[in-house]
């Protein structure tokens, strides 16, 4: 009798947690269906800094997007960003629904500084850009005529099959470079925890 009063009161006990998992991924998928960035319009900036565990997605300014500097994100009230000079710095984002997720088109940009998040470029375009990452990763399609790539514990990989006129690398501390072909290529320095490749 004891055991069958066990095997009952486990049984209920499954049942409930499983009706509360369900309505908590019901309540995250309605979530994300309903998901619509709001944007938010920036004056010109050159150099963007991003930290604090943030996934920031760029894009060119222009065809079937923005004509002008601006950020997408779900929730306006999730981001803090402060624009000082030039430079655009967005300190944190805090949105579980989206992943700390938020689109930025540029029109020109000059440098990306990464500390703590990840940064992803989509068909990226810029003459010249510098990339200073430090716990942090870049990935994505950039075309530029020249990079300057510095990396402390951080990875940058490239999916571009057009070849870079001239890169310049700095690397310590277990980082990782990827890159497409480059026609001129000066590393000012490497040390041995480091691995550059080059397709």
């Amino acid at each position: 009798m004891k055991k069958s009063k066990l095997i009952l009161i486990s049984y209920i006990t499954l049942l409930v947690l499983g009706m509360i998992f369900l309505t908590s991924m019901s309540f995250v998928y309605q979530e994300k269906l309903h998901y619509k960035k709001s944007t938010i319009q920036l004056k010109d900036f050159k150099h963007l800094y991003v930290k604090e565990k943030s996934f920031v997605e760029l894009k060119n300014a222009g065809s079937n997007s923005p004509d002008e500097y601006s950020l997408q994100i779900a929730q306006i009230n999730k981001i803090k960003y402060d624009i000082s000079g030039d430079t655009l710095y967005i300190k944190s984002i805090r949105d579980s629904i989206t992943g700390s997720f938020v689109t930025l088109y540029v029109k020109e940009l000059f440098s990306i500084s990464g500390v703590n998040c990840k940064i992803w470029g989509n068909n990226l375009k810029e003459n010249r850009l510098e990339i200073n990452l430090h716990n942090s990763s870049f990935t994505g399609k950039v075309t530029a005529d020249s990079l300057w790539i510095n990396l402390n514990n951080s990875n940058c990989l490239f999916h571009v099959k057009q070849p870079i006129d001239f890169v310049k690398i700095s690397m310590e501390n277990d980082s990782y470079i990827n890159l497409p072909a480059v026609k001129e290529i000066e590393v000012n320095s490497i040390d041995e925890t480091c691995m550059l490749s080059i397709n």
